[in-house]
């Protein structure tokens, strides 16, 4: 293995290239050894890109990262859809101060 900049490790693993500290032990797929900065990462690319070698419990792990996906997603969504709503009350006051000025 290659030692590059900072101590990190250089290897090709896959596309593009990964740099992972030596000191962290990253959670990594059984079937290609890709490393992936969380567990629920992990569950995705197990799921879509492994979906006939998977276990049972790498099924559930999948099914439990796809909720929280979407769920942090939604929250998302609505965070937007507030801010699109508070620019809208900003500009429709600046509009009637502009008016009635």
């Amino acid at each position: 293995m290659a030692t590059g900049h900072r101590g990190f490790d250089e290897r090709l693993v896959g596309e593009p290239a990964f740099r992972v500290p030596h000191e962290v032990a990253p959670p990594r797929c059984p079937y290609c050894d890709r490393p992936f900065a969380t567990p629920d990462y992990r569950a995705l690319h197990v799921g879509e890109r492994h979906p006939d070698r998977r276990t049972a419990a790498e099924r559930d792990a999948y099914e439990r990262a796809v909720d929280a996906e979407a769920d942090a997603l939604f929250v998302l969504q609505l965070k937007l859809l507030a801010a699109l709503v508070a620019l809208y009350f900003v500009l429709f006051v600046a509009y009637g101060i502009v008016w009635t000025g």
